[in-house]
């Protein structure tokens, strides 16, 4: 098996690069330069909760033999929504099956408006705590946060199956949930495995794969960004100290009273 890793150089036309490559190569026939195996063995190592990652083509038969080395002994469980259980989880369930694996029933959302919000970690909460199956999520940034954070509520691991390069946050400390309707970071620790097989991913829709290479530009500044915000608050700390922290809890809570007019209107600006 082929690994690899994605680096992408930091310099003044990266953007303008990636936009030539995006328009002049389809989804389906983009090069990816590998890199040697040690490269990301290296970085597996560095990593406090990510113990295994499997990129490439044609892998997904791979993935009982991935479950059996980093759970071993243990059930399993999938889950889905409609869509990521018809484009890969049916598959994973079989594989898994055929491995004589101990696979419980699917738990696999069927709501059209699926997205990342704590109702539907508690649904998932509510199911994994009946049995002690470790949890395959199949799916990309909603189905994989979801599962992150209800796997954390139990107090148990995670193995993830990638099926669209549409963010950045499949091995991420942290889970991105709205919650009394405001997004929010939940503290959760990364999947313990991932495995992304590129003939999959490569098929997801169009849009999809625009959002990964959206969440790629904004890393060119999001790092500065939380520099400067850090610095900022600092600065503003040891020369204000408890006044500026009352003022940021005041506007805070003014904030979460006018939350949902606010998003009322901009959605009503966006549909106009």
């Amino acid at each position: 098996m082929d690994s690899f890793a994605i680096s992408i150089d930091c310099c003044p036309d990266m953007v303008q690069r990636l936009f030539t490559i995006v328009k002049e190569n389809p989804v389906s026939e983009l090069t990816i330069n590998t890199v040697k195996m040690s490269k990301v063995e290296q970085a597996l190592k560095a990593a406090n909760e990510t113990r295994a990652l499997r990129i490439g083509s044609g892998i997904l038969n791979e993935v009982a033999g991935l479950f059996k080395e980093q759970f071993a002994g243990r059930k399993a469980v999938v889950v889905a929504d409609v869509t990521t259980y018809r484009v890969a989880g049916e598959r994973v369930e079989k594989e898994l099956r055929n491995a004589n694996i101990e696979l419980l029933p699917s738990f696999i959302f069927t709501d059209s408006d699926l997205y990342a919000e704590y109702s539907y970690v508690d649904r998932l909460v509510e199911s994994l705590k009946v049995h002690d199956a470790i949890p395959v999520a199949v799916g990309s940034g909603t189905i994989n946060d979801l599962t992150k954070l209800a796997s954390h509520l139990v107090g148990r691991r995670y193995m993830c199956v990638a099926t669209a390069a549409s963010m950045d946050g499949y091995t991420a400390f942290g889970a991105s949930i709205t919650a009394n309707g405001a997004k929010q970071t939940f503290s959760c620790p990364a999947p313990q495995a991932v495995l992304a097989d590129i003939e999959i991913i490569k098929k997801a829709p169009k849009p999809m794969t625009a959002s990964g290479y959206a969440d790629l530009f904004a890393k060119v500044t999001a790092g500065a960004d939380w520099i400067l915000a850090d610095w900022t608050w600092k600065i503003l700390m040891k020369r204000h100290g408890r006044l500026c922290r009352m003022d940021c809890m005041m506007r805070f809570r003014i904030l979460k009273v006018r939350w949902p007019e606010t998003k009322k209107r901009c959605h009503n600006l966006l549909k106009d």
